[in-house]
């Protein structure tokens, strides 16, 4: 080190000394001649058998850190890097606990580790380095490729991470990182920033990255880019910068962020390289055939991803519709291989980008005007169906592979989730939708089970509230591809029997000719075989949709007379009800007598589980995967809102609307069980109650007028219980 040396070097310096003559007689017997090195000098790490000094006081290894970064100069190789590069040089270095690292090249995370750790973390050497690189190359205008590579090492420790970005250090590398002049020097630059980001730090390292003046720097750099012909290499930079700027709007997502990349001008600058074709490959002169190579592809993917990330801020989005970022992507939508952009892409990569596309499309279409998402939708349609002709007219042929035909799968489901999204918009939407055909498109094509359920689901959404599409439905037959669905899997199927209840409840109930077409092909059985068998999830599906079926009492009401379980013909759907409700008892740890009678008279129905979640909303408590796989779907309804109510109080609504004495030959636990199931109101005030739905002051006169009888009637129901279990037993 040249001149004076600052005053922590010099207490160091002591330090190490004194260190030295303690441990030349504590471990004489294990050191080595060569382990110790003037205070400043040669890394004594540069010898493969360095490796043992591991076993040394922390002080000496704090030393060694400390005044590498201390001692940082631009005329050479540090001590830092030497430190670090330990493992590359010699080779018989144990690897350590710290990270990994991103191969630039291909996409691998590599094992590798640098000696002292703990003593460098603790030392702030991170820290001092990146204060001392920044320092000189602000003097000299150049950047040191030994000291970039030992912080790239040190970007792998997260205390390291917190260090260097303390010193400012990522806006510093951002803001040089068009000037470098060799490609190794940008890798590193590339690779620190890139550590940082994804460290336990990035949203710091984020927040520091997403100033105006940074991504200026790199949106200049992607122009310098756009505006000469590419070397692989340098496509492969160009992929690396914009993943950066994800990485930047991912871990900053804020409006401040979308704002600033919108005020640097790199999100015009973005779009218009994207529509206007910057990201294309040039034309070889030497043949009429464009071929798109692996980097241009990752180029376009990575774009579309950013804008959606940015879109999400309202002012950006209205940014990306000036500049015509919804005609570029509808231009996308196609399959015909010889349409303008598409000629250099294999159908792979044609696929990838329609993914990608749709998934944008889904992102900003439902915070679109009305005015704007009806132009919209015919598009969707035409794609939906172009996709679905490219996929019967493959297999038809036996000429599609398994990856392709998932592909298409992936494609028409992703356009039919979108759908989805639109119709949530309002009526007009869905009557739009309905206009374009979507209900036929849905009901002709059956698809993969994730497809059928989006489907299901759609035309649930569809109808629902909207008796134009209900009509539609009932015209073009849809009550008979709804029914044929497999009630017997629901281990597997439970989300598409679940979009099957769905579809009914939205699109039957409350329709009079659609309901007379269900009621004749038997689909009320098919329900009650469902409701037998089905998870908890689904019963309070089921029961909820039958109940509103049950509104059509003069047919309804004889087909639940009827049925019969398929399990034993002698279950009738008293007994099924029975059984559920004493199910759900169970569950729930409610206690009773011999036979089913009374043991709380006082509250009947109130469950030592209720009485440990007092307050709290059933979806607070209640663990039995009521919404697995519904979540996905995208589709918010009142039928999904009904599962977390009480399953008791649907099965009460049922028998009221039944009759509680229509049934005769009951079992004598059924028996007993029914008579329990008319007291059912203190359960559902106390409902009420912890909802905070407060009645207003005619409903309290009559709550307060029914509670007066409750205990009288507890009594009335333990009598009766009493006196069947007396007659059975005599």
């Amino acid at each position: 080190m040249q001149g004076h040396q600052p005053p922590h070097h010099q207490q160091l310096h002591k330090q190490y000394h004194q260190n030295i003559h303690k441990y030349s007689y504590q471990h004489r017997s294990e050191r080595e001649p060569h382990f110790f090195a003037p205070p400043f000098g040669p890394n004594p790490l540069a010898d493969p058998k360095a490796v043992r000094l591991r076993s040394m006081p922390n002080q000496l290894a704090t030393r060694d850190a400390v005044g590498t970064a201390g001692s940082f100069s631009a005329s050479g190789a540090t001590s830092a890097s030497r430190l670090t590069s330990a493992r590359d040089r010699g080779g018989e270095a144990k690897q350590g606990k710290l990270g990994r690292t991103l191969d630039a090249d291909h996409g691998k995370k590599k094992q590798w580790a640098f000696e002292f750790q703990e003593a460098i973390e603790q030392s702030n050497a991170a820290g001092r380095l990146a204060s001392a690189l920044c320092a000189s190359v602000a003097t000299t205008g150049s950047m040191d490729a030994s000291a970039l590579r030992a912080l790239k090492r040190l970007t792998l420790s997260p205390k390291c991470c917190k260090q260097i970005i303390a010193e400012n250090t990522p806006q510093f590398l951002a803001e040089i990182l068009p000037a470098a002049k060799d490609e190794s020097t940008a890798s590193f630059v590339v690779e620190i920033l890139w550590n940082l980001l994804e460290s336990k730090y990035a949203k710091e390292a984020a927040t520091r990255l997403r100033s105006e003046t940074c991504l200026s720097q790199l949106c200049e750099l992607l122009f310098s880019f756009n505006t000469r012909d590419l070397r692989p290499a340098d496509r492969h930079h160009r992929n690396e910068i914009i993943m950066l700027l994800i990485l930047i709007a991912r871990n900053a997502d804020d409006a401040k962020c979308q704002k600033e990349f919108r005020d640097s001008g790199f999100f015009q600058y973005l779009l218009t390289s994207l529509t206007e074709g910057k990201f294309e490959e040039l034309q070889c002169p030497a043949s009429s055939v464009r071929m798109c190579s692996k980097e241009t592809f990752t180029s376009k993917k990575l774009s579309l991803q950013l804008i959606e990330i940015l879109s999400q801020d309202d002012s950006n989005l209205a940014v990306a519709i000036e500049n015509g970022v919804l005609e570029y992507l509808h231009s996308q939508m196609t399959f015909d291989e010889s349409a303008p952009g598409m000629q250099q892409y294999t159908k792979r990569q044609m696929n990838d980008l329609q993914e990608q596309t749709m998934s944008l499309l889904s992102s900003i279409v439902p915070r679109l005007p009305t005015q704007v998402i009806t132009k919209c939708i015919p598009e969707y349609l035409h794609y939906m169906r172009e996709a679905i002709r490219v996929r019967s007219e493959s297999v038809n042929n036996a000429v599609i592979s398994g990856d392709r035909s998932l592909d298409l799968d992936t494609l028409i489901l992703t356009v039919v989730k979108l759908q989805l999204k639109v119709a949530t918009k309002g009526k007009e939407e869905k009557i739009t939708l309905g206009e374009e055909g979507a209900v036929e498109n849905v009901l002709d094509h059956t698809q993969t089970a994730n497809v059928q359920r989006s489907g299901l689901l759609l035309l649930a959404s569809l109808c629902r509230n909207c008796g134009q599409n209900r009509q539609l439905f009932s015209s073009q037959d849809g009550i008979l591809t709804v029914l044929p669905a497999d009630a017997n899997d629901t281990c597997e199927r439970d989300s598409l029997l679940f979009a099957v209840v769905d579809c009914i409840w939205g699109t039957i109930c409350a329709e009079s000719h659609s309901e007379e077409v269900f009621f004749q092909h038997e689909g009320i059985f098919l329900l009650l075989d469902l409701l037998e068998v089905s998870s908890s999830m689904l019963r309070r599906h089921t029961l909820g949709c039958l109940l509103d079926l049950l509104e059509n009492p003069k047919v309804a009401t004889m087909h639940f007379i009827e049925w019969r379980s398929g399990r034993d013909s002698a279950i009738g759907v008293a007994e099924m009800l029975v059984r559920i409700w004493d199910e759900e008892e169970k569950f729930l740890g409610i206690v009773n007598g011999p036979h089913g009678s009374l043991n709380n008279r006082k509250q009947p129905l109130v469950s030592p589980r209720r009485k440990a979640h007092h307050g709290l909303h059933p979806v607070q408590w209640r663990v039995d995967g009521a919404t697995e796989g519904v979540s996905d779907h995208g589709n918010i309804s009142d039928a999904i809102m009904e599962i977390d109510d009480n399953l008791r109080g649907k099965i009460y609504g049922m028998f009221c609307k039944l009759g509680f004495d229509s049934f005769t030959g009951l079992p004598t636990e059924a028996t007993v069980k029914l008579a329990l199931v008319g007291e059912v109101w203190h359960e559902i005030t106390s409902e009420l109650w912890a909802s905070n739905v407060r009645p207003i002051s005619p409903d309290q006169a009559c709550i307060e007028e029914v509670f007066s009888s409750v205990d009288l009637k507890a009594d009335a129901i333990w009598t009766k219980q009493r006196e069947i279990i007396r007659k059975e037993e005599e």
